[in-house]
């Protein structure tokens, strides 16, 4: 196995793990009409008298950014994140118009990492926000967006 073939591979395992555990959620989401009152009535007072500022559900995005970075996240930046403070989340919030990358889009720019961000997305056709914010969630060092 070639090292673009293992690179493929590792790709599509960890989106086979990171779908199993949407779909567990999913799964779980699925019960009887009176624990489902029950559950929303608890999910309110909860959400009612939480401070926390850590979010209830995570965007795709930051499952993949936190999922790639974590290891080079200082405790600090750990924080910041789950509370919804770093500077990647407030800028995913501007974006609205996010469309996915191919694994090809992301191999391309995986193998092109000294690349300016601009000429990434020319090459790919896309806007160059969104380029160096997909560059940032694959752990790829770019320039303040």
């Amino acid at each position: 196995m070639d090292r673009e073939q293992y690179e493929d591979y590792l790709v599509d395992k960890a989106k086979e793990l990171l779908n199993e555990e949407l779909s567990n959620v999913e799964e779980e989401k699925i019960e009887k009409p009176e624990m489902r009152k029950k559950r929303n009535s608890m999910d309110e007072k909860a959400e009612n008298d939480s401070t926390s500022k850590i979010p209830f559900s995570w965007d795709p995005r930051e499952v993949e950014y936190l999922s790639r970075n974590r290891k080079e996240m200082s405790n600090s930046d750990l924080e910041k994140f789950l509370k919804n403070e770093s500077e990647f989340q407030e800028e995913i919030e501007d974006v609205t118009d996010w469309k996915g990358f191919s694994r090809w889009e992301e191999r391309f720019m995986v193998q092109n990492p000294s690349m300016d961000p601009g000429k990434v997305a020319e090459e790919l056709g896309r806007d160059e926000k969104h380029v160096k914010l997909k560059m940032h969630m694959l752990g790829i060092n770019v320039d303040r967006w």
